[in-house]
């Protein structure tokens, strides 16, 4: 086998086990430096392009994939810093009196948010064993933002203008739009190898398959594009929908934490905690109230839920 054909064989096995570009650049110059110096050919050195990805392990080069994640962030924080600013505007007045209690309990409810992205995105980045550790990471920061908005002192350290607030909240919107676009290009076409780190991620993170299995599965596919010649998205179509297809196969078993049954529990919870900290920090009455209608909506849908399910039981 020619050298250029076992390295692209190899980069397509790389990706397939969730292997990252920067990493496997990093081992393709190895292998090229090794058999520069000793003269073998790579298969004589390291094997079948297949048994050389096997040798490395996807813990040793972390994908980084926070674009997409990052762009929501800030998008949210915008948004959140607009709202936020206009209506203290509204209420307080031009200037905003800026305390510790609101800077450190805004810094942690910054952190929760970044939180709940990372957990929600965990379903794609194939990463679902990280998700309890950060999911009681941000059940933990909730109390600790109540009490740095009610314990810690009030007293004013500076003023804020509150359309600077609104100003910089429009720019992480901006920012978070561009950086949106640039991402949509950057995975967009006939990137094979992301388009296979993808799908192992699928298998693994969404449709809750086994990582060995989630690699088996995105290394025939590998091979078979290998063979073919053609991109994944001519070959397979969308990833996503090619993901959903092979996990129709499969028998997954979800984790605990991704129990439809636990996750219809912990919504009320979660408007519950809202309403605590609205109530705690002084906020409006208006949003007191779109958080009641929600719980109310929330316990409502159980509740018909609960009711069908035993009509049908009882059928």
């Amino acid at each position: 086998m020619k050298p250029e054909r076992w390295e692209a064989r190899a980069r397509l096995a790389l990706a397939a086990r969730g292997v990252g570009k920067e990493f496997a650049d990093a081992r393709m110059e190895e292998v090229a430096r090794h058999c520069a110096e000793s003269g073998q050919r790579p298969e004589e050195a390291f094997g079948t392009a297949e048994e050389f990805a096997a040798t490395v392990e996807p813990e040793e080069a972390p994908e980084h994939r926070g674009d997409d994640r990052s762009s929501s962030a800030l998008m949210l924080y915008g948004v959140l810093a607009v709202l936020g600013g206009a209506w203290a505007w509204i209420s307080e007045g031009l200037m905003l009196p800026a305390t510790m209690a609101g800077l450190a309990g805004t810094a942690l409810l910054v952190c929760m948010i970044y939180g709940v992205l990372l957990f929600l995105s965990l379903s794609k980045e194939g990463k679902p064993r990280r998700a309890p550790w950060i999911l009681g990471a941000v059940v933990l920061l909730v109390p600790l933002a109540a009490v740095a908005f009610e314990l810690l002192p009030r007293k004013e350290l500076f003023p804020l203008p509150a359309p600077l607030l609104i100003a910089f909240g429009i720019a992480l919107l901006a920012w978070g739009t561009s950086r949106t676009g640039g991402t949509r290009s950057k995975h967009s076409g006939q990137d094979t190898e992301a388009w296979l780190r993808d799908l192992a991620g699928l298998l693994e993170g969404r449709h809750d398959l086994t990582r060995e299995r989630a690699g088996e599965l995105a290394a025939e596919a590998a091979a078979h594009l290998t063979e073919s010649g053609r991109t994944p998205e001519e070959e397979f179509g969308p990833v996503e929908e090619y993901a959903a297809r092979l996990a129709e196969h499969e028998a997954p078993r979800p984790p605990w934490w991704r129990d439809a049954r636990i996750l219809r529990a912990a919504r009320p919870l979660g408007w519950g905690v809202l309403a605590a900290l609205n109530v705690i920090d002084g906020g409006p009455w208006w949003l007191s109230g779109v958080i009641s209608l929600g719980l109310c909506a929330d316990i409502w849908i159980l509740a018909s839920a609960r009711l069908n399910h035993r009509g049908q039981t009882a059928r």
